[in-house]
């Protein structure tokens, strides 16, 4: 039987802050028409892990391990390459929604 089609793989997906383990070993994969929740307490890292897959963690924080969207590798591209997808191909709601979002827009 084979694989079934994934539009998001991340495996062993760690953030760092110099010495500082933040996020250890997180791994998922998304299938087309799938919808995955992160959950944790606060301060479990579920914001880290987000942002570290659309390429914006705060200076002094790294991630590594492997995380591929639709084909495009995410982690330890240039910015150049990870600007031409957000937006189009991949987005992030961040915490405060309501300042986020405008109702009127579609």
């Amino acid at each position: 039987m084979s694989d079934p089609v994934k539009l998001l793989s991340v495996e062993g997906l760690s953030v760092r802050a110099g010495e500082l383990e933040l996020v250890r070993e997180v791994s998922f994969s998304i299938a087309p028409g799938e919808r995955v929740g992160l959950i944790g307490e606060s301060g479990s890292g579920k914001s880290l892990t987000a942002l570290s897959l659309m390429g914006l963690l705060p200076e002094g924080v790294s991630a590594s391990g492997t995380a591929v969207l639709g084909g495009h590798r995410l982690l330890g591209v240039p910015e150049k390459r990870l600007k031409g997808l957000r937006g189009r191909t991949v987005s992030m709601v961040f915490q405060e929604p309501m300042t986020a979002l405008n109702p009127l827009m579609r």
